[in-house]
């Protein structure tokens, strides 16, 4: 990744993530799209990873098990990316307590300390 790297975390949400969640983070001046918005809807999870590297976005998604094998695919052949940030699952009636966490988590953690890693909202309880 190029070293002029933002300080802010810009966040690309998958399928998995309703995308009105985008909708609502950008509201609260955090830089964010959806899969739908992007017209990234129907592609592959490796598809959404490479729009976000290439948007020097963070993936969020709520589908740990594969974003986790494609960073470990990704590491061994070398390929950068702009971080990957994966959460258990949410439903609808808990759209407040995701983005409360989302936010703090932009707040805490600089686009650089994320890049070719895969961390978890979870770490901020």
């Amino acid at each position: 990744m190029a070293a002029e790297e933002s300080l802010f975390i810009a966040l690309y949400t998958d399928e998995d993530v309703t995308a009105h969640l985008a909708v609502l983070l950008r509201q609260r001046g955090v830089e964010a799209i959806s899969a739908a918005e992007a017209g990234m809807a129907g592609q592959t999870d490796e598809a959404n990873l490479l729009y976000a590297t290439a948007h020097r976005m963070v993936m969020f998604s709520f589908n740990v098990r594969d974003y986790v094998l494609l960073a470990r695919q990704w590491a061994l052949e070398n390929r950068q990316h702009a971080g990957i940030l994966l959460s258990d699952q949410y439903t609808r009636h808990q759209m407040g307590e995701l983005l409360h966490r989302l936010l703090r988590f932009c707040d805490t953690v600089s686009a650089s300390e994320m890049v070719n890693t895969v961390r978890y909202l979870s770490e901020l309880r």
